[in-house]
C-alpha cells in the first residue's frame, strides 16, 4: 500500500515534467521511481530506470554513467555539456534522452547504439548548419534508430534541415521551431509517418510539393514565417486537423479569411 501511495504521489508531483514527453503513458510513469541525485542513484545503479540530473555540474560523474545498465529515461537539462557524453551510448535500454539547454552542436555517429530510443530532445543547444565540406551535424547513422518517434531540435540555428534527418522515417513528431530555416528540402516527403511538424518562427516562404506525401500529418505549425499564400500541398491532405498559419505575410481581407476558414476549417490564423 505504501508503495502505491508513493508512486501515485510521484505521478502527481512530477506531471508537468513528464507532460513534455510524447511517448510516455501513465503506466510507464507509475512503474518507476525517479532519481534526482546522481550520488543517491549510484548506490544501486542497476536498479535505476529514471534519472533526472538537471541544472547541475555532472562532469566528474560522466565516467560512471555507464553503470546505469537498466536506465530508460535520462534527463541532463542545462548541465553545460558541449557534446553528448560517450558513456550514454552504452545505455542500451535508453528510451528517452533529454539534453535541452546545453551547448551541443553535433550528434556523433555512436547515436546508432541507442536502438531503443524513442525520444531525443536537443532544444536550445548550439546546432548550426555546417559547411558541406565538414562533418555533418546529424550523422547518417541516425537512420538506425528505428524506434525514434520524437526529435526536438527547436531553438537552434539551423539554416537548412540536415538531409540525414529525412532518413529517420519512423519519426512521428519533429520540432524545428525557432531556427533560421529559409527552405524545406523536398526530402521532407520521406517522413510519411509524421503526425506533428513544427516549423514556426523561421524564415520560410513556401513548402515543397513533396509535403503532400505526409499522409499521416495532423498538426502543422508554420506560424511566424514569411508565407504570402497558404501552401498548396497542405490543401489535399486528408489527415490534417490543424494548420497554424498566423503571423505571416498573407494579405487577405476579413471576408476572404472567413471564406478560407469555411472552406478549410483546419486552417488557423492565430
Amino acid at each position: 500500500m505504501e508503495k502505491i501511495i508513493l508512486l501515485s504521489f510521484l505521478f502527481l508531483a512530477t506531471k508537468p515534467v513528464y507532460s513534455q514527453y510524447d511517448s510516455l503513458n501513465r503506466v510507464e510513469i507509475l512503474k518507476h521511481v525517479e532519481y534526482v541525485s546522481i550520488t543517491e542513484a549510484l548506490k544501486n545503479p542497476t536498479e535505476v530506470h529514471w534519472l533526472f540530473i538537471n541544472n547541475q555540474d555532472i562532469k566528474s560523474y560522466l565516467p560512471q554513467l555507464d553503470k546505469f545498465t537498466n536506465l530508460e529515461f535520462l534527463s541532463l537539462i542545462q548541465c553545460g555539456l558541449q557534446e553528448i557524453p560517450e558513456e550514454i551510448f552504452s545505455l542500451k535500454k535508453l528510451k528517452y534522452l533529454n539534453l535541452n539547454y546545453n551547448e551541443i552542436w553535433l550528434i556523433p555517429k555512436e547515436i546508432q547504439e541507442l536502438t531503443n530510443l524513442r525520444e531525443l530532445r536537443l532544444h536550445g543547444n548550439k546546432f548550426i548548419t555546417l559547411p558541406s565540406n565538414r562533418v555533418s551535424e546529424i550523422p547518417v547513422e541516425i537512420q538506425s534508430l528505428k524506434n525514434l518517434k520524437v526529435l526536438d531540435l527547436s531553438f537552434n540555428k539551423f539554416q537548412k534541415i540536415p538531409l540525414n534527418l529525412f532518413k529517420v522515417t519512423s519519426l512521428e513528431k519533429l520540432d524545428l521551431e525557432m531556427n533560421r530555416l529559409q527552405s524545406v528540402d523536398p526530402m521532407i516527403g520521406n517522413l510519411t509517418n509524421l503526425i506533428d511538424l513544427n516549423l514556426s518562427s523561421n524564415g520560410l516562404y513556401e513548402l515543397p510539393k513533396e509535403a503532400a506525401k505526409l499522409s499521416e500529418l495532423k498538426e502543422l505549425d508554420i506560424s511566424k514565417n514569411r508565407f504570402q499564400n497558404i501552401p498548396e500541398p497542405l490543401l489535399g491532405l486528408n489527415s490534417i486537423k490543424r494548420v497554424k498559419i498566423g503571423y505571416n505575410k498573407i494579405n487577405v481581407t476579413k471576408e476572404e479569411k472567413e471564406d478560407i476558414v469555411n472552406t478549410y476549417p483546419f486552417i488557423k490564423f492565430y
